[in-house]
């Protein structure tokens, strides 16, 4: 009889069986600096690919390797550089997009707690109104209602944090070094 090695369950529930980016991150870190232009344009690809997987939201982690991308960009290989500048067209395009989010939904609740002041101030000053006009106002008020719901609708891209500090700091950073202000002459 062959006797098989059989897994312990303390043992099954140490092997991860999802990815983690929290586990990838410090591995990026390590490897965002080298040199060799294969590694470079490997680490790319799965950045690019990483990125494009919407629940995960690398751009919340930009700052941990954005600096090692910018190196990327003086890399003598062009095709180094062009998958690079790809990925950070990328990551701008996409913090865009969150910050005209955060501000629609921003604006949409401002809006709304002003139509809600006015109308709570100008509802004091309509309580001798005919009993008709009120029905036709309380109807506005159920479509506003409803408007209040669906803009508290869950949108995508609502929740992420971009650390906009640090990645301006990295950003000033690497326009003071040499490499920056080769590239902007």
């Amino acid at each position: 009889m062959i006797e098989t090695d059989k897994e312990t369950p303390d043992e099954s529930i140490d092997a991860p069986t999802a990815f983690s980016l929290v586990r990838f991150l410090p591995l990026l870190k390590e490897r965002i600096h080298v040199i060799n232009p294969f590694t470079r344009t490997f680490l790319v690809g799965w950045i690019t690919l990483l990125d494009s997987i919407p629940d995960l939201e690398l751009v919340s982690y930009l700052p941990e390797f954005l600096g090692g991308l910018f190196k990327f960009l003086s890399d003598p290989n062009r095709d180094v550089h062009v998958a690079t500048q790809g990925a950070l067209e990328r990551f701008l395009s996409e913090i865009k997009r969150i910050s005209r989010i955060k501000k629609g939904i921003a604006e949409s609740r401002k809006s709304r707690s002003d139509g809600k002041r006015k109308r709570s101030g100008s509802m004091d000053s309509e309580n001798s109104v005919a009993p008709n006009e009120v029905a036709d106002d309380d109807s506005e008020t159920g479509a506003d209602d409803k408007d209040v719901s669906s803009d508290d609708d869950w949108v995508p891209g609502q929740d992420v944090q971009v650390n906009h500090k640090d990645i301006l700091e990295i950003l000033t950073a690497n326009l003071d070094s040499p490499l920056g202000k080769m590239s902007r002459a």
